[in-house]
């Protein structure tokens, strides 16, 4: 059957410094859509990119985007921002 996906918020590589060898090897296994840049011009995971190739490389062609940051949105939780622990649910459904 046909799958759709959602990419829901999360950290954007502006905000999301990631140590350059860490990063090497995260892109050697997932490509490397997930080498993004921060905003200081650091090395940085680009979450997003990482989680559509996942899903592109299953066939998964039919994605959204909700393009929130989680560090920039104040509605959202971010450890990287406020250094406390929150969460954030996932639905999932299977539509007949």
């Amino acid at each position: 059957g046909e799958i759709r996906a959602i990419i829901g918020p999360c950290i954007s590589p502006a905000h999301y410094e990631f140590g350059a060898q860490d990063l090497a090897r995260l892109a050697a296994v997932v490509g490397p859509s997930v080498i993004g840049e921060t905003s200081n011009g650091t090395p940085a995971l680009d979450l997003r990119a990482g989680i559509r190739s996942a899903l592109l490389s299953e066939q998964v062609t039919d994605i959204g985007d909700d393009l929130r940051c989680t560090f920039s949105e104040q509605s959202l939780f971010s450890f990287r921002r406020d250094g406390v622990t929150g969460r954030q649910g996932m639905v999932v459904e299977r539509v007949r």
